[in-house]
């Protein structure tokens, strides 16, 4: 998940003059992918392969929570299925046996319902075997019953079993970007609760850098309009885009209110910034350079 540090910033409507009259400075704070990593599966902290400010691959471990009782519980719902097994098989048998003995007891009452119609077989071996044909019709129902009964269990025991594996995997929690790693919340040994998070990734790859511009600069800009990023200490500039303009006006923040703006409306725009060497660095202030409109 991405979330973006909110550093309201230093917009400069009036700075940058002595460097000329078609450009506008504004001031903003880098704002990097930054992502709390949690801990689905709880338990022992076993192993922290990584360190503080160490860079990481997506994929690469991160920390190793320990798995012994979730592997024991497996081992049980493997005994378990492999019980369950034995008896569908039993039961099976049963229910072809149950079928058998009722097909033959339904062809025998065929057989002297038709001598009782030719008056050859008496009511009461009619009944008798109208009798043995309904039992024998309950236990290939019950047998059936009995094997759909294990079925259920065998897919219940299955579930669980996928649940199982799902929180060992969980266990092993990888970085979910490639980052470099901000902080740590725990050591090897201690007990990590579930949905905690255990580390801080700070992604920096691309980074933003949110401005506000008042609405009659914004027909200068467009989207995916190159803009200069400058920072201190750096004669070079750095080429960024605007990614994001707010299709709605919000009174300038806080941060950035003074007498000559504290009624004024601005629009958001989100300047990214692909940053593969780490130049920029998460909260640091930088200096987005415009071109003003050909008017001023």
């Amino acid at each position: 998940m991405k979330k973006l540090l909110v550093i309201f910033v230093l917009t400069l409507l009036s700075a940058g003059c002595e460097n000329g009259p078609e450009t506008a400075h504004y001031s903003a704070i880098v704002e990097g992918t930054v992502v709390r990593v949690p801990a689905l599966s709880g338990g022992e902290l076993v192993a922290r392969p990584v360190s503080e400010g160490q860079l990481v691959s997506r994929g690469e471990l991160l920390v190793q929570i320990d798995t012994t009782e979730m592997s024991l519980q497996g081992e049980q719902i493997a005994a378990s299925l492999s019980e369950l097994s034995a008896q569908e098989t039993l039961a099976t048998s049963e229910v072809k046996r149950a079928k058998v003995q009722r097909d033959y007891l339904a062809q025998r009452a065929a057989r002297i319902r038709q001598l009782f119609s030719e008056k050859s077989a008496s009511r009461q071996q009619l009944d008798d075997i109208e009798n043995q044909l309904q039992q024998a019709e309950i236990g290939y129902h019950k047998a059936n019953q009995n094997l759909a009964t294990i079925a259920a269990k065998g897919r219940q025991l299955k579930a669980q079993r996928a649940l199982l594996a799902k929180k060992i995997r969980d266990a092993c929690i990888a970085a979910p970007l490639s980052g470099r790693i901000a902080e740590l919340f725990y050591e090897v040994g201690e007990a990590v609760a579930p949905m905690t998070p255990v580390a801080e990734l700070v992604g920096l790859e691309k980074v933003d850098a949110r401005i506000y511009l008042p609405e009659s600069r914004l027909g200068a800009i467009a989207y995916d309009q190159q803009v200069s990023v400058k920072i201190d200490g750096r004669e070079e500039s750095l080429s960024g885009r605007i990614s994001w303009i707010s299709p709605k006006a919000e009174f300038t923040p806080k941060a950035v209110l003074t007498d000559d703006t504290r009624s004024s409306l601005v629009y958001a725009v989100n300047v990214e910034i692909n940053n593969p060497e780490e130049i920029l660095k998460h909260g640091m202030p930088v200096e987005i350079l415009l071109e003003r409109p050909e008017a001023e």
